[in-house]
């Protein structure tokens, strides 16, 4: 799991556990609480929107160290715009860098 500023880190892992597709409406009904966003932002990211995706994650796992962005750029790691697989390099340095 990357986490954007101010961290700007890998700072976990999880599994995906399942993706939905919902209409925003439902989205909004049944996630707006647990997403830990403010219902102005939940309506300024759907703006327009009528669908979205869910993605539910098992297995949670909080590093006690993380990958900082600025060490991770020297094995080739950048922030992601999107979801991504880590390369395996990325993940023996993770693994080296006794984050798990």
């Amino acid at each position: 799991i990357y986490t954007s500023s101010p961290e700007k880190a890998i700072t976990g892992e999880a599994i995906i556990e399942k993706v939905q597709r919902l209409t925003v409406a439902d989205i909004k009904d049944r996630y707006l609480v647990s997403a830990c966003i403010c219902e102005q932002d939940f309506d300024q990211y759907y703006l327009g929107k009528t669908h979205g995706h869910v993605i539910s994650l098992a297995a949670v796992k909080k590093y006690r160290v993380t990958a900082r962005l600025d060490e991770m750029k020297k094995v080739g790691f950048y922030a992601p715009q999107s979801y991504s697989y880590p390369s395996q390099e990325i993940i023996r340095y993770i693994e080296a860098s006794t984050c798990i």
